[in-house]
């Protein structure tokens, strides 16, 4: 009896020390992730707006006088908001091909969220639906082919930070008794279709100079934003050339603004640069510290995906003008 007793004991001990070591273990791996947690970063990547077509919308064949309905996808992959776009859809015979959408389907207004916290993968995600009740198509043919081809336009901005090494007087002593040096440096993306590639310091005893890099990153084409001139309501088939490839450049350091010249950088085979330059004489600081150097580029973008749908004769129809959905001409 006293054997048995002995052995239950041994078993409430042995459950209440695995329930302290388990509740220990516990606190520490609580402890251990707080102390290890590490901010998220939103300024990665290189896509602004990512769109499809949702499958089987539009189809890739149908029949004469069958409906279409076509639904375009859409999500922001980059780290800034999207408040004012526009989204086309070209491509097709609006002869035979009728879209209807809440909104003219030639061009439809969006809003897109950026990466943040509460939607770190840009996965929030909306959609735009168009359709045309009974498709068409012109006489003397069998199958017609449409291209539908889906455009987003809008403006975008990206962000970059680096740390910069700031020498107010690069000749006083050797660069080893220096908390820092000026040194070139390459940057990742920055959650944004154009990126800082690189930065090229150069420092003279009256200022600092940095070569800003500039490169389109995206699978897109930049399209002109300065000062509210960007052309995102004709962006589909109507730009001009000069208004593509040209990116807005500010850039400042401890809120002082640095004279960025071209302010407006032209891109040239997808690349470009700014000189940003900083008065030394206007800081206090005379030995060398390290800072950030916070850089914005304003821009519009454009992106384009298509598809195509086969159209079909309906079986035994005969003429076509004799079929109730053959469209001569638009009384619209």
């Amino acid at each position: 009896m006293k054997m048995k007793k002995r052995g239950v004991i041994f078993v409430v001990l042995l459950v209440l020390v695995l329930l302290l070591v388990a509740s220990c273990a516990g606190g520490g791996r609580l402890r251990r992730s707080r102390s290890q947690a590490q901010p998220y970063n939103f300024h990665v990547g290189s896509q602004g707006v990512q769109m499809h077509f949702l499958q089987g919308n539009p189809p890739q064949r149908l029949y004469e006088g069958d409906p279409l309905t076509m639904i375009l996808e859409y999500a922001n992959k980059g780290a800034y908001d999207i408040t004012d776009g526009r989204l086309y859809i070209s491509g097709y015979d609006r002869e035979y091909v009728r879209l209807e959408a809440a909104e003219n389907p030639l061009s439809t207004t969006f809003t897109a969220e950026g990466k943040d916290e509460f939607n770190p993968m840009g996965e929030i995600t909306d959609v735009k639906e168009y359709k045309d009740p009974a498709v068409s198509m012109p006489p003397n043919v069998d199958i017609f082919r449409q291209v539908f081809k889906a455009t987003a336009c809008y403006k975008y901005r990206t962000e970059a930070s680096p740390t910069v090494c700031i020498d107010p007087d690069p000749l006083s002593v050797d660069p080893e008794d220096k908390v820092c040096i000026v040194t070139p440096m390459s940057l990742g993306s920055q959650g944004a279709p154009v990126a800082v590639s690189s930065i090229e310091p150069e420092v003279a005893r009256d200022r600092a100079q940095f070569k800003i890099n500039i490169a389109n990153v995206g699978t897109g084409t930049v399209i002109e934003s300065a000062q509210g001139r960007s052309p995102i309501e004709r962006c589909h088939a109507d730009l001009k050339r000069d208004e593509i490839d040209k990116v807005e450049i500010h850039a400042f350091i401890s809120d002082t603004p640095l004279e960025c010249k071209p302010d407006i950088v032209r891109l040239t085979n997808g690349n470009g640069f700014s000189f940003c330059t900083l008065d030394l004489r206007t800081i206090q600081q005379r030995e060398a510290y390290q800072t950030i150097l916070n850089v914005y580029l304003d821009y519009g973008y454009r992106d384009s995906i298509a598809t195509a749908v086969d159209i079909l004769r309906l079986p035994g129809a005969g003429d076509d003008r004799l079929s109730p959905y053959y469209r001569p001409y638009r009384r619209d």
